[in-house]
């Protein structure tokens, strides 16, 4: 648990481990040279399980993690914020599962997002195969939720990178599934606390700047020459983003194309999961696309991709609809 000025909400993150119903642990936190009562709360609670770590300096998020891992001294790591809450589940099902899966080389699972009234489920992937074709779009493995096998790191000499800012989980994962399996479990472990002063907000731009780095790498390794307009594309489609423009549609479709047929050659993501990674983002742009009118809805019909991923039939009408009714109000009736 690395923490920087974060006493305000440490004690709820600190309580959610020690409330752990599996108790064979170590909690160490890597104090990164708080300047507030960071420390002064950890050493509150008289807890042996607690090895408080402290830096002289702040030396960075990135730092912290990687001395996090060379210190910690079980089979197994997992990641906590000192802001968000672990459910007293957590470690003993994320032990469980590793046990019972050795192929399985890190851990996540689902969450929950949370900020004053509001609560939401962020769901992904749960498969090896489907995960790393989702990792070419973006990280499908939340940070906060994972637990690792510290060994299997160490045998392919796997750390954070500092290159990559506020993105180094991301490209982490983008490695260490060239390895071994990666698994996402299909339930809410952690909640996941939404303010103001969290890195998703504070460190947006950099954080977007180093995931589409990243993004651009999962790219070359399908031997795809790629025009900055084409990364610049992937990278709205990665953060599922429809910029608005009459062409991004048609643009998309074609990109997304090229990607499956570079993959039919180099084989580097595993099919058929490649292809309906590509048929979901491909769904989202046409859903997002209804202001172009039916033609959107026509492109969508007539795509290779709806073979790969259908639209639920409910969603499918609404978008028809959608797509009539922007259609009705640029031609509108005359009588």
């Amino acid at each position: 648990m690395p923490v920087y000025n974060g006493a305000r909400y440490l004690p709820e993150a600190i309580e959610s481990i020690l409330g752990q119903t599996f108790v064979d642990f170590e909690l160490l936190i890597i104090d990164d040279g708080s300047t507030d009562e960071s420390a002064t709360v950890v050493a509150g609670y008289p807890d042996d399980r607690i090895r408080l770590i402290r830096q002289p300096s702040n030396r960075g998020l990135i730092t912290a993690l990687n001395l996090g891992l060379e210190l910690s001294r079980g089979e197994f790591v997992a990641r906590m914020d000192a802001d968000d809450i672990s459910l007293p589940l957590r470690l003993s099902r994320q032990v469980e599962y590793l046990d019972n899966h050795p192929e399985v080389g890190i851990c996540g699972s689902w969450l929950e997002a949370f900020a004053d009234d509001i609560r939401t489920q962020w769901v992904v992937p749960t498969k090896h195969d489907e995960i790393i074709c989702s990792l070419v779009f973006e990280s499908v493995m939340y940070h906060p939720t994972v637990m690792l096998r510290k060994q299997l790191l160490a045998d392919h000499g796997l750390r954070y990178d500092a290159l990559y800012p506020h993105a180094e989980d991301y490209e982490l994962w983008s490695r260490c599934g060239q390895y071994f399996q990666l698994a996402n479990m299909d339930e809410v472990l952690v909640y996941y606390r939404l303010h103001e002063q969290s890195v998703g907000q504070t460190q947006a731009t950099t954080k977007l700047q180093s995931a589409n780095r990243v993004r651009g790498k999962m790219i070359e390794r399908l031997n795809l020459a790629c025009r900055q307009e084409e990364l610049t594309l992937h990278c709205s489609l990665g953060i599922w983003q429809q910029p608005g423009e009459a062409d991004f549609l048609k643009r998309s479709h074609a990109w997304l194309l090229r990607l499956q047929s570079a993959n039919a050659v180099m084989k580097c993501y595993p099919e058929p999961d490649f292809s309906r990674v590509l048929a979901l983002r491909w769904q989202f742009v046409c859903c997002q696309a209804s202001f172009v009118g039916l033609s959107a809805f026509r492109l969508y019909r007539r795509s290779p991709f709806r073979n790969h991923a259908k639209l639920p039939l409910k969603s499918l009408l609404f978008f028809w609809m959608s797509c009539v009714l922007k259609c009705d109000r640029r031609h509108p009736s005359t009588t």
